[in-house]
């Protein structure tokens, strides 16, 4: 059977909508989180599906850092460094803060310094 989404179910079956709810909401695969969407208490239902990507991550996780061990400090160093410029700028871009990349670059020194 194909997970359907709450949001689907509450068009399509709203008198099953409840129901389906109560039982994923109170189920031991559900994962209740500490934010309120539409002041219901926010959760996680665990499908099989999400089970499989997590376990596919983790295995990723565990190559990346086989490799890492192989790599100098150097080079970690200066991919994470790209990494957080990279994730800067595109975080100013979407908040619509206009920022140089020599601008971020200058603030990563001046935070090292």
């Amino acid at each position: 059977m194909e997970y359907e989404l709450l949001s689907k179910i509450f068009y399509k079956k709203p008198t099953e909508y409840e129901s389906i709810y109560d039982a994923r909401f109170n189920s031991e695969a559900s994962i209740k989180l500490p934010i309120k969407i539409h002041e219901n208490v926010g959760f996680i239902f665990n499908t099989n599906e999400i089970t499989k990507l997590l376990v596919k991550i983790y295995k990723t996780i565990n190559k990346i850092n086989l490799l890492r061990t192989h790599l100098p400090n150097i080079a970690i160093n200066s991919y994470i460094i790209k990494s957080l410029k990279d994730e800067i700028a595109l975080t100013n871009e979407i908040e619509g803060v206009r920022s140089t990349r020599k601008e971020i670059e200058d603030a990563i020194d001046s935070i090292k310094k």
